[in-house]
């Protein structure tokens, strides 16, 4: 019996330290994406970040945008025909299975493709997260990023590990 209740605690705080994790990873993640507003050029003075399915950064990035509703706007993605209004693309990890189908949907649009996993830069992602020592941090397909025709400040390459 003291070992049952001693198990079902250690697995209840071992299962809230896992949330923590995962809440402050989206929180960061959504972080990133705001920043990147600040070190990317598009033609229109409102940046929309658009993120697919149903992730916590949606909620994380629309707190942000809420205080600066002049220059970012943050939308849900739940069909493909939105992917084109967008300035960059947040595609969590639950849903890198749609990667193709929504790079097809881009085409050569001035779109930055964020992704949660980093695997997909090599695919073809401008963007990738990863986690370094337990830090969050973030690759960069250079080749990919010159095809989408968005401007990108060097200081945002010096900070990002960059392939291709």
């Amino acid at each position: 019996m003291k070992y049952k209740t001693l198990f079902s605690i250690t697995f209840l705080l071992l299962g809230l330290v896992c949330y923590n994790a995962s809440a402050q990873k989206s929180k960061h993640e959504a972080l990133y994406l705001y920043n990147f507003t600040k070190y990317m050029k598009w033609s229109s003075p409102v940046v929309t970040i658009g993120v697919i399915g149903n992730s916590p950064v949606l909620l994380e990035i629309q707190s942000i945008a809420k205080r600066n509703p002049q220059k970012l706007k943050v939308i849900k993605i739940a069909g493909y025909e939105s992917v084109k209004s967008c300035n960059i693309i947040f595609l969590p990890e639950t849903q890198s299975r749609n990667f193709e189908i929504i790079q097809v949907e881009i085409g050569s649009a001035p779109i930055v493709l964020v992704a949660e996993s980093e695997s997909l830069v090599a695919k073809g992602a401008e963007v990738g997260f990863y986690l370094e020592n337990d830090k969050l941090k973030f690759a960069i397909n250079k080749a990919s990023l010159d095809e989408s025709k968005v401007q990108v400040s060097s200081a945002l390459l010096a900070v990002a590990k960059v392939v291709r």
